[in-house]
């Protein structure tokens, strides 16, 4: 019984890191879609022009209803540029996780925040 239910464990979590795997795949492709410009980002032009399927996915995903939005949510660092990075690991904590937006934009900005303190600590003390 117990080895039973060990092996019904180890399956599920395969079949868990086979969905995520899938997840991510199906993200860098959209990521690609996008990206029509091949610059490894993603512009506001861009997003502004996103395929129809895509937009619905993505709106519904991140809780908005407009490509602008969109852009807005996933821009986190607020540079006019979305990587694949920042891209896949906003889609990644927000659907997966249920991380709100707004949560995940407070967090990078606290991290931006601790950097930035951390730089000027560091120049101060060289």
């Amino acid at each position: 019984v117990m080895e039973q239910h060990l092996a019904e464990q180890e399956a599920a979590k395969r079949a868990k890191e086979a969905e995520w795997g899938a997840l991510i795949q199906d993200l860098k492709k959209m990521f690609l879609r996008i990206d029509v410009d091949n610059s490894g980002t993603l512009s506001r032009d861009e997003l502004l022009n996103i395929d129809p399927r895509d937009n619905e996915a993505l709106t519904k995903a991140l809780g908005v209803s407009t490509p602008m939005q969109v852009f807005n949510a996933l821009d986190v660092n607020k540079t006019g540029q979305v990587s694949i990075a920042e891209f896949v690991n906003m889609m990644w904590d927000v659907v997966l996780r249920k991380t709100p937006l707004d949560l995940k934009h407070m967090e990078k900005r606290v991290e931006t925040m601790d950097w930035r303190i951390r730089e000027m600590f560091s120049l101060q003390h060289d």
